[in-house]
């Protein structure tokens, strides 16, 4: 029996051991495989997260051709928000390479009319998005575009406005040399007739004298003999010289007039040269930069912030100002509704767009957080509870373009903050922090023109800046009072400004309009401008100006 029972006790061992070692095999062999399959289903992962990014990107670029379909635009919808940096650097990079396919021969205008390769939903939210998708449905409910997701342009329709901008470009180019080859033509022509008419002058006078010697021999051969036949032969003499005199001063005078159209060709030819050098003369309303949507809000912030659509690609800098307007307003549709409330309203002393339902804030830049980004500070908000600034409202400002600097002059009492008194200093430190060039202004102490480097306003200027004109009506009868010489001679400038400004060209805007257009809140029930005011005729020390904002800098 303790054999038997030996044997059973190893048996039971070894079956053991051989059990467990199975069973350690078996579960280590599982979890390989286990392993296994986890690494497979990542890199499945990985394989099916790269196939929706290069499905993304060949979807935008059939957008961008313009031979996408409905399916397409719902995809690219419901992928925005899980995609949108792949869709944005997709965006970033279709972009550059279309800027260095923009004609040379465009100027910086016609470019920016023809930048339209642009997604606004780019801009969308997350709760945007998921309206659009609820919206779309399913693939085959998707029957239209939907201009949210369309660009704006598609690249052919770029290429072909781009071709045809350029022709344009290229014949206006064409007219201007022929322009100016006649013109040249023209004053070497008359150069010539300028040589020949003073060659027969010359001639003229050359034969005059010889002829007058001749007369004057044969009169003084022939006088004393013709004295006492003829005692009137003499008046007749002397009537014959005083004939070639006249013709002598005829000659004169006509190449005198020949000289002044010479002069009044060489200036044309002067006009017309700096026209072709790429400005053209400021003619009539700027009604294209009045009307012009320069952004969007993007975002609004709870603490009187906002975010912009605008940023460093645009150059835009902080300080720079703007008009907020509700949003899908046009500008004209705006302005007719100011005329309506300027006819219909009673009070003297309403400002510009103070109660215009369409204008809802001013807002000024106070960082750029981006290419297309920057943060605003709400100045002012004229209805914050019934009409408050929302998002996609437009933001306009009619001293700020992105890539050109406006140029302009100003005169008169600039009043700000409704003393009746001058804030002409103020106002050109506002003008230069938005990038306004200022080429004359007009200070009050001493009253005199201000002009940068010397030269002042020209046919570059875009607009006049006109503060109030000033009244003699409200001072004392006494002509003779420092107050009424003072304003006499602020109207005196005010008109040499004005003639000016529309011999050159100059677009004339009145300062209040002007200011509220650049986002700028008046004070309201101004005092009237003080023109006579004793600061001004006192004659005390004027303080020093700021130096002006040179080209260039």
């Amino acid at each position: 029996p303790n054999i038997g029972m030996i044997l059973s006790l190893v048996f039971f061992v070894l079956a053991t051991f051989i059990a467990g070692t199975v069973a350690y095999f078996g579960y280590a062999e599982q979890e390989v495989f286990i392993n296994k399959a986890k690494e497979a289903e990542k890199r499945q992962k990985a394989a099916e997260a790269e196939a929706r990014e290069e499905k993304i990107r060949k979807v935008m670029l059939r957008m961008a051709l313009g031979v996408e379909d409905p399916a397409d635009r719902l995809l690219l919808v419901r992928e925005l928000d899980p995609m949108r940096p792949q869709i944005k650097e997709e965006y970033d990079r279709m972009l550059r390479g279309l800027d260095p396919k923009v004609p040379k021969i465009m100027d910086k205008k016609e470019k920016k009319e023809v930048s339209a390769f642009t997604w606004r939903l780019l801009a969308m939210t997350k709760t945007q998005v998921d309206e659009k998708s609820k919206e779309a449905g399913s693939d085959e409910d998707l029957t239209k575009a939907d201009p949210d997701v369309a660009p704006l342009m598609t690249v052919p329709d770029m290429i072909a406005v781009y071709i045809t901008k350029a022709n344009q470009a290229e014949a206006a180019r064409k007219t201007a040399e022929d322009k100016a080859a006649e013109f040249k033509k023209q004053a070497e022509s008359n150069n010539e007739d300028k040589g020949n008419f003073e060659k027969t002058f010359k001639d003229a006078i050359a034969k005059i004298e010889g002829d007058t010697k001749d007369k004057y021999s044969m009169l003084d051969a022939a006088f004393a003999r013709l004295a006492q036949k003829h005692n009137n032969d003499g008046k007749g003499a002397a009537d014959k010289l005083a004939q070639m005199g006249l013709q002598i001063n005829e000659k004169v005078d006509e190449i005198g007039k020949l000289n002044v159209e010479i002069n009044d060709l060489k200036a044309k030819i002067l006009r017309y040269e700096d026209a072709s050098g790429g400005k053209q003369n400021a003619v009539g309303v700027d009604n294209l930069n009045m009307e012009e949507k320069k952004g969007i809000v993007v975002r609004k912030e709870g603490n009187g912030f906002v975010s912009i659509n605008l940023g460093s690609a645009k150059r835009l800098k902080p300080q720079v100002t703007f008009l907020v307007v509700s949003a899908d307003v046009s500008w004209l549709a705006l302005q007719a509704k100011e005329d309506s409330l300027k006819k219909n309203s009673y009070q003297l002393d309403r400002q510009p767009y103070e109660d215009n339902p369409y204008v809802k804030a001013g807002i000024e830049v106070v960082e750029i957080t981006g290419p297309e980004s920057a943060r605003a500070k709400i100045l002012f908000e004229n209805e914050p509870i019934r009409n408050p600034v929302q998002v996609r409202d437009q933001i306009f400002n009619l001293a700020w373009k992105p890539d050109e600097e406006i140029r302009i002059a100003f005169a008169g009492l600039i009043d700000l903050d409704g003393d009746g008194l001058d804030n002409n200093t103020d106002f050109l430190r506002i003008l230069e922090r938005q990038g306004v060039i200022v080429d004359e202004y007009m200070q009050m102490k001493p009253l005199d023109f201000v002009k940068r480097d010397g030269r002042g306003m020209s046919i570059r200027t875009q607009y006049l800046v006109l503060a109030p004109d000033p009244r003699l009506d409200a001072l004392p009868t006494d002509k003779d009072t420092p107050q009424t010489a003072q304003i006499k001679a602020a109207q005196e400038k005010l008109t040499d400004i004005k003639t000016r400004a529309k011999q050159l060209g100059v677009q004339t805007i009145e300062a209040r309009k002007f200011l509220t257009m650049i986002g700028y809140k008046l004070p309201r029930s101004p005092a009237p401008p003080a023109y006579g005011a004793a600061a001004y005729s006192d004659g005390g020390i004027a303080p020093p100006m700021p130096e002006m904002k040179k080209d260039g800098n």
